[in-house]
């Protein structure tokens, strides 16, 4: 593991071209309990293979698609599902639900509601 720093998108974009698996590594807390991994649908969007940590919201975009979900509290559950996606990996597919035109529409829907709210 190797910290980067601050970086800017082109050079994530960059880095994440040649990583060869995704990790969201977080502990459980309220404040991942109240968000959503940018990261995890990041990496998801890019094709890797993704292990992540089953706190968050991160069982949710996983759900089926392939992406290795271990409990927060076991660092070798991690490792060991880090080690998996390295030898077999497994490249969840990206949600439908996460794509440009989806958050597009029901944006659309939830502010029709609001100006035509009959």
């Amino acid at each position: 593991v190797i910290s980067m720093g601050l970086l800017s998108q082109n050079e994530v974009a960059d880095i994440l071209s040649v990583s060869s698996c995704g990790v969201v590594p977080y502990r459980e807390s309220l404040q991942v309990a109240y968000s959503n991994s940018c990261k995890l649908v990041e990496y998801m969007a890019t094709g890797l293979p993704v292990v992540a940590t089953r706190s968050g919201d991160n069982a949710r975009v996983l759900g089926d698609a392939g992406g290795k979900l271990v409990e927060s509290s076991s660092p070798d559950q991690l490792y060991a599902a880090i080690l998996q996606q390295l030898e077999s990996p497994i490249t969840p597919p990206f949600p439908e639900q996460w794509k440009w035109s989806s958050l597009g529409d029901n944006l659309e829907h939830f502010l029709l509601g609001i100006c035509n709210p009959d």
